[in-house]
């Protein structure tokens, strides 16, 4: 974990792409919140900001990864920790680490700044004194790392920064597209089961009743399956592959 942390503030674009997750989040939270007519839900007008500041966290995941291969520097890594599970649980949990920290601190800062803005133009806001607002402000942190370490996983399978990426956005958007082009009953699942359908129910987005929703004990399972069948394809595709 020391090695990966060194690897990762030594990569000149680590602090910059960090800057750009932190600014478009900030940045289209503000302005949803300044054009938004009538009297928006100021919780999920705060949210939707730290959604698209995730995109840039999912860059920095596979260029964390890919580096490795582009550079030669994983015959020196492997030379030194020869156990491959051992390099990529490291890699992962780094991922996992910086994705949490990030979400969070971007999560909080775009609920500030929409607050504000809300506040300004006369129309209602929200405050993290209640504990619902809260927990929709933690959850949307937190759950910042599904998508980035979706997009590490699959970067140790593809060792290329752009595939992974591409292949980061199919997960998260093909089902929600089909969803809209197929039946009600695809669309209600598609909604409900793709990797990033359980953050509605978690946060307090979806309620009882809604396509969308899901109990928050299924809605952890949900995520945490995910999560795990990508971390496991990861694992075996790198153990079955030269370096």
């Amino acid at each position: 974990m020391a090695g990966e942390a060194v690897k990762a503030l030594r990569n000149r674009s680590t602090a910059l792409i960090l800057l750009v997750a932190l600014g478009i989040s900030i940045i289209v939270s503000a302005l949803v919140s300044a054009f938004n007519s009538g009297h928006p839900n100021p919780v999920s007008v705060s949210l939707i900001g730290p959604f698209l500041g995730v995109w840039p966290l999912v860059v920095l995941a596979s260029t964390l990864v890919t580096m490795e291969y582009s550079t030669g520097m994983i015959q020196h890594s492997l030379a030194i920790t020869p156990s491959r599970l051992r390099f990529l649980t490291a890699k992962l949990l780094l991922v996992v680490a910086v994705s949490v920290v990030a979400g969070t601190v971007v999560a909080f800062a775009s609920f500030g700044v929409s607050q504000l803005v809300l506040g300004a133009a006369d129309m209602p806001t929200a405050d993290l004194t209640d504990p619902e607002t809260f927990r929709a402000v933690t959850v949307t942190g937190l759950f910042a790392v599904v998508y980035p370490l979706i997009s590490a996983c699959l970067a140790f399978m593809t060792r290329h920064a752009a595939a992974a990426m591409l292949l980061t956005l199919v997960v998260a958007f093909f089902p929600l597209v089909m969803g809209e082009l197929g039946s009600s009953w695809w669309a209600e699942v598609a909604v409900r089961f793709a990797p990033g359908g359980p953050m509605e129910s978690l946060t307090g987005q979806a309620i009882p009743g809604t396509v969308g929703y899901l109990s928050p004990a299924l809605a952890v399972l949900v995520t945490v399956v995910w999560l795990g069948l990508f971390v496991a394809a990861a694992i075996i595709s790198d153990s079955r592959r030269d370096a």
